[in-house]
């Protein structure tokens, strides 16, 4: 009997199938079904009922199902006390918004390979939703989010956070007394994908002063929405530092609206209840390098 298979037989209990953990586990559904039949041949008994079309336990499994949680957590806690940290290795799986991907993800995924030479990484790119759905059904082990969930499975850590502001093109003759939610309307609108975070913000922002949000165009690329908003198609909401550079230059021009726009909180999603010792080293390994980044461009983690 090892850790490894112990794993695997909470993986499977709390993903519901062999399927599911063995994509969670990055293992082939094979590999998943003999690590439980080791544990059978260990134990003497059968750990799930095969009449049974999901992964139910039998009696004998439920009590060896907790008492593997249990081992789970004490290793975890003897290898933080007297493991090598650097010594991590496995596939993380991450996701992040596009905004982060383009802004302080390098930085970050350095620090970790920077910590842990051996760890592999995979990184999905996406809209908030969607990744959350996947740190929820286990296929990726955390995701840097853009706004939170109320999720009672999930746990929402502050990483960061940003200020969006509508923009236009300087091309765009936009009078001051025409910078609130009535006075832009008048004006194509360029926005986020429904299924992202800002498109109910942004949505909100309009219905809150009685005015309808009917975007021209949606997209779930900000890099899209930047330029089109350059080539004078419209107006959209985007994050002032990271336009930075096409502001001072004169391409992008900030509008004063009113009433502005509240800042974005970006957060680290990941199971409230991380049954692999793999999922809760990875999630502090995260939220270590981020302090680091933080720290070393002269801002405060949020």
């Amino acid at each position: 009997m090892n850790i490894r298979q112990l794993e695997t037989l909470v993986r499977v209990v709390e993903d519901g199938s062999f399927a599911a953990a063995a994509e969670a586990l990055h293992v082939t559904q094979s590999t998943v079904s003999a690590r439980i039949k080791e544990l059978e041949n260990y134990f003497g008994v059968d750990v799930f009922n095969r009449a049974s079309h999901r992964a139910q336990l039998t009696p004998q499994g439920r009590e060896l199902y907790e008492g593997a949680q249990e081992l789970i957590e004490r290793a975890g806690g003897l290898r933080e006390r007297v493991g090598d940290q650097r010594a991590m290795a496995g596939l993380l799986r991450l996701g992040a918004v596009g905004h982060v991907a383009s802004t302080w993800l390098p930085a970050l995924l350095a620090g970790l390979r920077d910590q842990y030479p051996a760890l592999r990484m995979r990184v999905d790119v996406g809209l908030s939703r969607t990744l959350i759905e996947r740190v929820a059904s286990g296929r990726l082990e955390a995701a840097i989010v853009a706004g939170e969930l109320h999720d009672p499975s999930l746990h929402f850590e502050p990483m960061a956070q940003d200020d969006f502001v509508w923009m236009a093109s300087a091309g765009l003759d936009i009078p001051e007394e025409a910078c609130t939610p009535a006075g832009l309307a008048h004006w194509p609108i360029l926005s986020y994908a429904e299924d992202s975070h800002h498109f109910p913000v942004m949505r909100k922002w309009f219905w809150d002063s009685g005015t309808s949000f009917q975007p021209a165009i949606t997209t779930n690329n900000m890099e899209l929405l930047a330029r089109l908003v350059i080539a004078g198609q419209g107006l959209a909401m985007l994050p002032r530092d990271y336009f930075n550079e096409e502001i001072t230059a004169g391409r992008l021009k900030v509008l004063q609206t009113e009433p502005a726009l509240e800042s974005v909180g970006f957060y680290l999603v990941y199971p409230r209840e991380n049954s692999t010792l793999f999922g809760l080293r990875v999630v502090q390994a995260i939220l270590d390098a981020h302090k680091l980044v933080a720290l070393g461009s002269g801002s405060e983690p949020a």
